[in-house]
């Protein structure tokens, strides 16, 4: 961490050259493609396997709130509920274990105090990050046959 300030600050001093938007632009393209893919094949699985050996809400949030970053969406709680498909009070355990974890966060709608909106934290997007590019290098084994997961937008 203290390099990567190091290196900031370097850009910021014009000493390092930073790489350019669209490089950023392809990465974060990239990025959403798998962590989408990520979230259909979980939800396919539903169609030929009995969904209770695979409930997992809290990745099944991070990869919308991910996604949500990436995309600059805000996201209700309600609607990260729907998302990790089980009941509100299992899901805001859920939410709740998240931002125990330091990996989301929760903030008031200020034009609406019925709402709370919950955005992943910096330190859940850099742990996506990391995991999801550990996918594409290949170093797990299967990267090619990501391709297989329909990565389209």
């Amino acid at each position: 961490m203290a390099r990567e300030l190091a290196r900031m600050a370097d850009e910021l001093e014009g000493r390092v050259a930073a790489p350019p938007p669209e490089a950023f632009a392809e990465r974060d393209r990239s990025l959403r493609a798998i962590a989408r893919a990520a979230y259909r094949t979980r939800q396919e699985r539903k169609r030929f396997l009995p969904e209770p050996l695979f409930s997992e809400p809290a990745w099944d949030m991070l990869l919308e709130l991910f996604v949500a970053a990436l995309d600059g969406k805000r996201i209700a709680t309600k609607g990260l509920c729907g998302a990790s498909g089980v009941p509100p009070s299992t899901a805001a355990r859920y939410i709740d274990l998240l931002e125990e974890t330091g990996l989301a966060v929760r903030s008031e709608d200020l034009a609406d105090a019925r709402r709370v909106f919950v955005a992943i934290t910096p330190l859940g997007e850099q742990a996506m990050t990391a995991y999801l590019e550990t996918l594409c290098s290949g170093r797990l084994g299967f990267a090619p046959e990501l391709a297989l997961l329909g990565t389209n937008d």
